[in-house]
């Protein structure tokens, strides 16, 4: 007999980790060698730490949520984060992706872009937006 997830445990599940992931940081990565893989060190990923002109990781403070999913289940999700160099532009880089971590320093997620991002001058910009689902999705 097939069992079902109910909505509410779902948004029960989401705020719980909501809370967990509160102070989350979200940082950088430069191209390099390198394939994202559940099993990927957070050591590999800060060997390629991007460091161009102005870069500083980002805090969320909260994610935003529980909402209802489509169709079912519950998710969370970070407000859209923007990283943009600042002048003078005398470190440059070409950015590959992103990752979060939890305040503890636990990986959580990353992903890569379709297609590396210059952080070389005024008007680069990389953004990082997710949403993490609970129960059927």
């Amino acid at each position: 007999m097939p069992s079902v997830f109910f909505t509410t445990g779902a948004l029960k599940q989401a705020a719980t980790i909501q809370t967990a992931y509160a102070n989350l940081k979200i940082r950088l990565f430069q191209v390099g060698a390198i394939t994202l893989t559940p099993a990927t060190p957070i050591a590999d990923l800060e060997a390629l730490e991007a460091d161009y002109t102005g870069y500083v990781e980002a805090t969320v403070v909260a994610m935003l949520g529980p909402f209802l999913a489509p169709g079912s289940g519950a998710l969370i999700q970070t407000p859209l984060v923007v990283f943009e160099p600042d002048a003078p532009f005398t470190i440059t880089n070409s950015i590959m992706g992103w990752w979060a971590e939890d305040a503890a320093g636990v990986l959580i997620c990353g992903a890569t872009y379709p297609e590396p991002i210059p952080m070389e001058g005024a008007g680069n910009v990389a953004q990082v937006s997710f949403a993490l689902p609970f129960g059927p999705n």
